[in-house]
């Protein structure tokens, strides 16, 4: 609820301070006496743009400030929340618009300097203005949705589909994520395996490269190596040396038994010398055993040379091909495993996850037809109550119809698969259309109060403001118009500029503007009226600039019933 406004310097308000109630307040006075003036100040809180028009003549700047009293549980402190504009529920709400002749307007949310979108979106959710050629949201499509949620009592159920609409995009964003990588990493995916599987056929181990050329070099002489150790062993065997170490041990035995014992160290001198002949005898035969050995290495077949040629151009062409050194293939191969295992995987959250976004939008739907069935239950009971409210405001002719229809087809938003938008038909021929159809300021202000009325249990915008509602009717249509405002604030705050005396006597209060000469310029003054003033007020507004007797009895009769 707006509980005080304040205006500096506005159109042709130089100051204006005014503390606002609960209830119906009424805003009479003559034509051109400065009404609109409250309209703009309060449009430009909830957000309207800001003309450098408004600035009253002679003035830098004009200021608008407008202090709220907002229930802990509105909608109102989530959005500041979000906005990041400190704010305590337990405390005014306090917004303020400055615009300037220089430069752009400036807004400000308790005392911080915020987007002129942020005050919109906060105004709007304080404030709904019902003025000519507009009727505030109703005109909007997108706000259809919006308002017959809140008939239906369905924002529990949309704030569980916008919770799972949340897990649906998560799925569907880390899908076409894994996607798009796993396309662009097909080509890698298959060269991968391909190199797999030739490295795996070729099983280079580390060493092999130098192994291999080494037995190369060598095989490239083995046709003389093994000559030259073949002569060297058939030397050896050819030899007379192994035969005469055989008959010199066999004489130093016969010498070592034909020497006394008590010859100690001849004896020893003969065992020494016998068994270095031995030592002799078993290096020679070894020696020989050796040679054979060694020619051995060099005798191979023809093809074994070809075979390690072979072997090594395979180990360095891959080698090439893989911009690595020999040794490092059986590496490179493990890296390629390691890689191709990690895109496996990949292709195995793939799948998990189309599983999960298929889960999600499941659920997603269960609650989006479940919403559904709740929002066509509500449009019948809707356009029912529009319906009984539209005779007493004189819009018999008028038919109300709320279009919704469901396409679980298309993408799926926050709010369900639903379209909703709010269609009249005017019975001009043309057949049900868009609201603006209704084509007379009047007719629409009529309306919008019809609709608010039928939607009231269910708002919770706090401060809702008419301008001449009651435009071109007069009598019993005026008298219901009063009835309807006063019905729609028994639980919140109604404005309403009127003309029309039945209007204004079911206020609970009531403003008087007047225009009054301030030097050489004339400025808008606002009066709240007492008891007397407000009769003589309705009284005038009953009979004219002469107010008569029997105009002030018909304002007290009409202050009387109201």
């Amino acid at each position: 609820m707006l509980v005080e406004l304040s205006i500096r310097s506005l159109v042709l308000v130089d100051r204006l301070d005014v503390e606002l109630s609960r209830g119906l307040t009424a805003i009479t006075g003559e034509t051109g006496a400065g009404k609109s003036v409250l309209l703009d100040a309060i449009g430009l809180l909830a957000g309207a743009t800001a003309d450098k028009a408004l600035v009253k003549s002679g003035s830098d700047s004009a200021h608008v400030r407008g202090a709220f009293s907002v229930p802990p549980g509105h909608p109102v402190w989530g959005i500041l929340q979000d906005q990041g504009v400190s704010a305590n529920g337990a405390e005014m709400l306090v917004l303020e618009r400055q615009v300037l002749v220089e430069g752009p307007s400036r807004a400000r949310i308790n005392g911080q300097l915020v987007p002129v979108k942020t005050l919109r979106e906060i105004g709007g959710q304080l404030i709904e203005i019902f003025a000519h050629n507009s009727a505030s949201r109703l005109l909007e499509p997108d706000s259809h949705r919006v308002l017959l949620d809140e008939f239906a009592c369905a924002q529990n159920i949309v704030t569980d589909l916008k919770a799972h609409y949340q897990s649906y995009i998560e799925a569907r964003d880390a899908r076409e994520s894994i996607e798009t990588a796993q396309s662009n990493l097909d080509a890698r995916r298959e060269w991968l395996e391909f190199v797999i599987s030739d490295l795996d056929g070729l099983a280079v181990v580390p060493g092999e490269e130098k192994a291999l050329a080494d037995q190369r070099s060598i095989l490239a002489k083995s046709e003389k190596l093994h000559t030259l150790t073949a002569d060297a062993a058939s030397a050896l065997s050819r030899s007379e040396i192994s035969r005469a170490l055989t008959e010199a041990l066999n004489a130093l035995d016969d010498v070592r038994g034909l020497i006394p014992s008590d010859l100690l160290a001849l004896a020893q001198e003969c065992q020494a010398a016998f068994e270095a002949v031995e030592r002799a005898g078993i290096e020679v035969n070894e020696a020989e055993q050796s040679v054979h050995r060694l020619a051995d290495n060099f005798d191979h077949a023809p093809d074994t040379l070809s075979g390690i040629e072979a072997r090594l151009f395979e180990i360095r062409s891959a080698a090439r091909k893989h911009k690595c050194e020999p040794d490092a293939l059986s590496l490179y191969l493990e890296q390629c495993r390691a890689e191709f295992e990690q895109l496996e995987d990949q292709s195995n959250k793939l799948d998990a996850l189309r599983k999960a976004e298929g889960a999600a939008l499941d659920a997603y739907l269960v609650l989006a037809r479940d919403l559904s069935r709740r929002r066509r239950e509500a449009a019948e009971k809707l356009e029912q109550a529009v319906s009984q409210e539209l005779a007493p405001l004189h819009l018999e002719k008028v038919s109300f119809r709320v279009e919704l229809i469901s396409e679980e087809t298309v993408e799926p938003t926050p709010f369900g698969v639903d379209r909703i938008e709010f269609f009249a038909d005017t019975r001009t021929g043309s057949g049900f259309g868009p609201l603006r159809k209704i084509a007379s300021s009047g007719e629409l202000a009529r309306f919008a109060l019809a609709l608010k009325c039928a939607l009231s249990r269910a708002q919770t915008t706090c401060t809702l403001f008419f301008d001449e509602a009651d435009q071109g009717v007069g009598g019993a249509v005026a008298a219901s118009i009063g009835q309807r405002l006063q019905r729609l604030a028994a639980d919140r705050q109604v404005l309403a500029i009127t003309h029309a005396p039945q209007v204004a006597s079911a206020a609970k209060q009531q403003w008087q503007v007047q225009k009054a000469a301030t030097g050489e310029r004339m400025l808008s003054r606002l009066s709240v009226l007492d008891d007397t003033d407000r009769l003589e007020e309705i009284a005038r507004m009953l009979s004219g600039a002469s107010v008569t007797d029997e105009a002030r009895a018909a304002a007290s009769k009409l202050l009387e019933v109201a």
